[in-house]
Formats: structure tokens, sequence, C-alpha cells
């Protein structure tokens, strides 16, 4: 996805344009060009990166534990469970479990836990254990497993629905904000002298663009927030 730092070049060039039309500052139009430039890359690209990590691994594992439980449910066979399942994950994933495959079938799953890292797929072990043991109904025993499932990925994507509107909420309030500006520019051209004879002019359009940026930080330190994915049976989790 290289395609987004060039995304992330053209906001920068699109903005310190807008500075340097409303200022003639050339000095201040660059040190805010990077300023956005070091932002979007630096913070929102690292912020963006770790929460569809997160996003992305949540629901290979909602697809891992489902694939397996349908196949265990059919072979009764956990090594069969384990390669259907596999078959049915990302390169990545794949190459983790043919990684371990000297392991025991239940060491190999109880592996995973550290690839997915999330309390669900420690709820899946714990269930995998029981059936081992106790044997029984796979479907039945994990209905409540795959329920929860279900639930976590509906929330996931009503999310994600949220996030976009958002993320276009926060562009058009704004971008509308933005156009106030220039009209006030003008204005203040037409009505007095030119606005950017005054020394304080360019300081304070610059503190406007920081409040942009720093209005844009608070809005990703929340949206980019996956901790609600956590909320399960900690104990669930492995010690």
């Amino acid at each position: 996805m290289k395609w987004i730092y060039l995304i992330y070049v053209v906001i920068s060039l699109i903005l310190g344009s807008a500075y340097y039309f409303l200022t003639r500052n050339i000095w201040l139009t660059v040190a805010l060009i990077l300023a956005i430039t070091c932002f979007l890359l630096f913070y929102f690209d690292s912020k963006r990166k770790k929460f569809y990590r997160v996003m992305n691994r949540t629901y290979e594992a909602i697809n891992f534990i489902n694939n397996f439980i349908i196949s265990l449910s059919v072979s009764s066979s956990l090594n069969t469970a384990l390669t259907n399942a596999k078959n049915s994950t990302s390169e990545v994933l794949q190459r983790q479990i043919d990684s371990i495959e000297h392991l025991a079938v239940e060491d190999r799953i109880d592996y995973l836990y550290g690839y997915f890292d999330i309390e669900l797929y420690g709820v899946f072990i714990n269930i995998i254990k029981q059936y081992t043991f106790n044997g029984g109904d796979i479907i039945k025993i994990s209905q409540l497993l795959m329920r929860d499932s279900r639930n976590l990925e509906d929330r996931m994507h009503d999310y994600q629905v949220n996030l976009k509107h958002k993320f276009m909420d926060f562009t058009i309030s704004w971008g509308l904000t933005i156009i106030v500006l220039f009209a006030m520019h003008f204005s203040l051209k037409n009505l007095t002298a030119n606005p950017t004879d005054f020394a304080l002019y360019p300081i304070l359009i610059f503190i406007f663009f920081f409040l942009l940026m720093a209005n844009f930080a608070l809005l990703i330190s929340k949206a980019f927030d996956a901790s609600f994915i956590a909320k399960g049976d900690k104990n669930g989790k492995r010690s």
C-alpha cells in the first residue's frame, strides 16, 4: 500500500499550498508541510497500521475458529481440523503453522494464541482442551463461543462503518472551516489592507492549522482504539 504515502504527501502539499496562499510566507509554509508530513507518516500511519493489524488478526481468528470447529465436528480429528482451518487462512498464518509442524497438535493450537493474541482464542483453547479430555459434541460445546465470535464480528463491522463516518464528518467540518477562513481572508483584503502585511497574521494562520492537526490527533487516538475487541472472557486467556 505504498500509494498511502503518496496520499500523505498530497494532503501535506494541499494544506501547505492553502497556507501559502493565505500568508505568502514561504518559510512557515515549508515548516507546515514538513510538520503535516511527519505527523501523517509517524503518528497517523503507526496508529492506523496497529489498529488494522489487530482488526485483521481478529477477523482471521474468528474465521480460523469457525472453520476448525466445523471441520472437527465432521472429522473428529484435531489434525484434520487444523489442516482444514489452516488452508483457509492467510499465507502468514500458514507459514506460522508450518513452522511448528514438529509440535503435537494440541501444542500447535495453543501456540497460535501468541499470533492471534485475543481473549476469544483463549476461550477456544479451553474448549478444545475440554473436548480432548471429555469428548462430546464440539458444536454444542462451542455454541456460546461461536455466538460470541459472531457478535464480535458484528461489533467490528459496525465500528468500521462508524469510523468512516467519523473521518468523513471531520473532513467536511474542517473543510468548511477552511473555506470560511478563505472567505474571511478575502473580506479583510477588500475592506482593509492586505492581511499578509500584518506581522502576526501568518502566525495566527499557522496556529489554525496546528489546531487542525491537534484535533485530528485527538480523533485518531479515539478512533483507532481497538480495545473494544478485548471485551470477553478474561478467564479464557492463557496464564
